[in-house]
């Protein structure tokens, strides 16, 4: 396919890290890849909590950044141009988002958490962007956005607290 033309919403191409859903292989079992998603949502979790409650806010926000950031390193190294710019847009967008999360307002790490789950399900699972972002990853790093936007949402008043302890 040529580099600046964009394929049909939902196509998928082979690509050597990918496997299309239902074949034979790595994806063959969505299922596993939604758990083992969850799974690397605890342990960032725990990772995250292990921080002082400063650290906590920085390590929600650097995560949300670098979530941008893969999905930015599939759209390299798969057709490039229009898909590196619009990954890239991605990047800006959940670096905004981390931004106010960690300086102002939890919530705002809880919405970017949740609309990359959006980003996930949309744009690479369904999306124009399948055609480059292996499935399996796009499962895992849907349930690890979820996870992690819910314990946000769960923890705010004592993220909130905390940060205020910690200024």
């Amino acid at each position: 396919m040529p580099c600046g033309k964009l394929p049909a919403a939902g196509s998928r191409q082979t690509a050597f890290f990918d496997q299309p859903l239902g074949s034979p292989g790595m994806t063959q079992h969505p299922i596993l890849w939604l758990f083992l998603g969850l799974f690397g949502g605890l342990v960032f979790l725990t990772w995250a909590r292990s921080s002082d409650p400063t650290g906590q806010r920085r390590v929600l926000a650097v995560g949300l950044l670098v979530a941008a950031l893969i999905y930015g390193g599939f759209g390299a190294l798969g057709p490039g141009g229009p898909w590196l710019l619009l990954e890239l847009s991605g990047v800006a967008l959940f670096g905004l988002l981390a931004w106010l999360g960690w300086r102002h307002s939890v919530l705002w790490l809880a919405f970017g958490w949740g609309l990359h789950s959006l980003w996930d399900g949309l744009l690479h699972l369904h999306g124009a962007g399948a055609v480059y972002t292996p499935t399996w990853y796009v499962l895992a790093c849907l349930s690890f956005d979820l996870l992690v936007a819910a314990w946000i949402v769960t923890q705010r008043k004592a993220l909130a607290r905390s940060a205020r302890e910690a200024s």
